[in-house]
């Protein structure tokens, strides 16, 4: 348990009741923060609090009586509890930092970006597992920071970041830094693109920075490494997959080479497939080389990766037709990626849009052999896309995933793909991007099901 005794007799304020919330209640009560108070929209997830903690909606608090407001990440500094708290002039924090500032001793590790943060981190980690370092994984990914161990001061705290936790941050610095890229995501929570860039930049606030490893395949990214590599006493590793760079982490058509030296051939890492995966995992080898992790064990580390659920998972080939499973591309961005690492795609995307241009997808859509779209967003996609795909727009995934089948199936190409890459939120129909990509999961492990049992009867039947 992280040690928050500083906070005991103090009043405490938690908005937001998912995981991280749910972490920060039980931290700071353990550590007899007084009065404790929690909040969340969503009424239920109230109803099961212990008594002692008040559940006050944000009208009815006495701001003189809290010295702290914990924010979840996801929620937008436009919420009335987190106005009512800076009129107040109660501070606002993030779990994260409330971490970094309670073991200030351990090491730090930040990994932000659009998209690739939990696949990088999450690499890190199996390097470091198997390296037998002393670390903890979480944040934005996994554990959330306050639920992570007490780690001494030879240890790690390995720390997925995301925009809103960034956007909290006063003091917090990392040890290691590292930037995967910057795209347009998450404009509806901070107003504008350049407010965005400017928040993912703050991983890099200066004080116990040593190293900026920085991927450098957009411009935004790229302008920042050119701004960082000018601090002083910094060491800046630049990440790409475009050149082969003598002073830093390239990766050429899946050869990733250290200081112009190829080291290792990605292409024979099924679950590091496609060239966003190539820039995770040059940032990965960038930070474990920086902490001195021997070159084999990272050799071994790669091979042996298993992925991550909902990232470019793979669910099942039936009658020659792949699924893949990419729910957590919640962006346009995210799905260029995917888009990019198959041919004869039969694509299904939908949900609720997020503000942002769907030009990125634009050079990838010659892969699309058709579209099948669902949800909010089912006219907006269609109409972006309707003059260079075939494009069918449906009301549920359900739907739009069987008709990816029945329309593949009638392909005679090889190389067959029905790719769920949604390029949107799940909010419409779905808790969140895991329910979703489970719910795919179920559908085909389903269609998997009815083919095995039809197919000698010579008759397929639809979900």
């Amino acid at each position: 348990m992280i040690p928050l005794e500083k906070y005991s007799d103090k009043g405490v304020a938690i908005l937001g009741l998912g995981k991280t919330g749910r972490a920060a209640v039980n931290a700071f009560d353990q550590a007899g923060a007084n009065p404790l108070l929690a909040w969340d929209d969503n009424p239920t997830q109230m109803m099961d609090l212990p008594p002692h903690i008040r559940t006050y909606s944000y009208d009815q608090i006495e701001w003189e009586k809290y010295d702290l407001l914990l924010s979840s990440p996801g929620i937008p500094r436009c919420h009335p509890m987190t106005q009512a708290a800076e009129a107040a002039g109660c501070i606002i924090k993030s779990d994260i930092e409330i971490l970094w500032e309670s073991i200030p001793h351990a090491k730090y590790v930040g990994i932000t970006g659009t998209n690739g943060k939990s696949t990088t981190t999450e690499l890190i980690s199996h390097i470091l597992s198997l390296s037998n370092f002393e670390f903890a994984a979480g944040g934005n990914l996994g554990q959330p920071a306050l639920s992570l161990p007490n780690l001494n001061a030879n240890a790690t705290y390995l720390l997925e970041v995301s925009s809103y936790q960034l956007a909290l941050t006063q003091d917090l610095t990392f040890d290691i830094a590292v930037l995967l890229n910057i795209s347009e995501d998450h404009l509806e929570m901070h107003g504008s693109f350049q407010s965005y860039i400017k928040l993912k930049k703050k991983i890099f606030n200066q004080g116990r920075l040593a190293t900026a490893i920085i991927c450098t395949d957009d411009e935004n990214s790229k302008s920042i490494y050119e701004e960082i590599c000018g601090y002083e006493n910094i060491n800046c590793v630049e990440v790409t997959t475009s050149k082969i760079v003598n002073d830093g982490i390239s990766i050429i058509d899946g050869l990733l080479h250290e200081n112009g030296k190829a080291v290792f051939d990605l292409t024979k890492v099924t679950r590091l497939k496609g060239a966003h995966n190539w820039q995770n995992a040059g940032a990965s080898w960038a930070v474990a080389r920086n902490m001195k992790v021997p070159i084999e064990k990272i050799y071994r580390a790669f091979s042996s990766f298993p992925g991550l659920a909902h990232r470019m998972e793979f669910v099942a080939t039936i009658d020659g037709i792949s699924f893949i499973n990419d729910s957590k591309a919640t962006n346009f961005a995210a799905t260029a990626r995917a888009l990019s690492s198959f041919e004869n795609i039969f694509w299904v995307a939908g949900g609720r849009s997020k503000l942002g241009s769907s030009d990125i997808i634009h050079d990838h859509l010659n892969n699309i052999k058709a579209a099948f779209i669902y949800g909010e967003c089912a006219d907006k996609i269609c109409n972006d896309i309707n003059k260079k795909v075939k494009v069918t727009k449906f009301s549920t995934l359900k739907e739009a995933v069987s008709a990816a089948m029945d329309c593949a199936k009638n392909e005679t190409i090889e190389d067959k793909v029905v790719l769920f890459s949604p390029a949107c939120s799940s909010f419409d129909q779905f808790v969140n991007f895991e329910a979703r990509g489970d719910e795919f999961k179920k559908l085909v492990n389903f269609l998997d099901h009815q083919y095995t049992k039809s197919a000698r009867r010579g008759k397929f039947e639809q979900l």
